[in-house]
């Protein structure tokens, strides 16, 4: 858990660098109405109960779709973890933009349920009193990603969820399409 520690320091400190210059002013004309984008992130990950060996030795994905109104942003998203038994999340977030100029930088918590295999079959309701299949747990994000594009936005993030008997990580390379809010410059300009 170091590592997420560290990792939302140095988002923090960026994020208020930024922020500092950063205000959120109306959306230039043309602009949609409310921007949204897709997400898709690979990396690394792992599930607490696999923490004996190294905590992202596992493959993460996560897929999301967001949409954006000034410093707020919901999110739906879907994440996997290629362990051993193949863990996730489906989870609906509430997140905060620190920074929107030209990095996204925001944070967010809400509600996700846990899944994960047994056998073949995707578990989404406590088949045992041990399981902590399908229970429901606060799933958070960290994340930064570029705006210079109007479009395309690539950058960092850390996401997991923590329910009472399993804490999900996962961390990677983010991919942001879709249409991103513009704001003007004092001049009229875009940044």
């Amino acid at each position: 858990m170091n590592i997420i520690a560290r990792l939302a320091c140095v988002l923090v400190i960026c994020a208020s660098v930024d922020a500092a210059a950063d205000e959120f002013a109306q959306a230039t004309p043309g602009a949609p109405a409310i921007p949204s984008w897709w997400s898709i992130s690979l990396g690394g990950g792992g599930a607490s109960d696999g923490y004996d060996r190294d905590v992202m030795a596992d493959a993460a994905l996560m897929t999301a779709i967001s949409a954006q109104n000034g410093p707020h942003i919901i999110t739906a998203r879907y994440t996997y973890l290629g362990n051993w038994r193949d863990d996730g999340d489906i989870a609906l977030l509430y997140e905060r933009a620190f920074s929107q100029r030209r990095w996204l930088v925001s944070a967010g918590f809400g509600l996700g349920v846990r899944h994960a295999t047994t056998g073949h079959y995707l578990a989404y309701d406590k088949s045992s009193g041990s399981s902590s299949d399908g229970s429901l747990g606060l799933a958070w994000t960290i994340q930064a990603a570029t705006r210079k594009h109007a479009n395309l936005g690539l950058g960092v993030i850390a996401y997991g969820s923590v329910n009472s008997d399993v804490t999900l990580l996962g961390m990677g390379l983010v991919l942001h399409v879709g249409q991103f809010e513009r704001a003007e410059r004092a001049g009229g300009g875009r940044r």
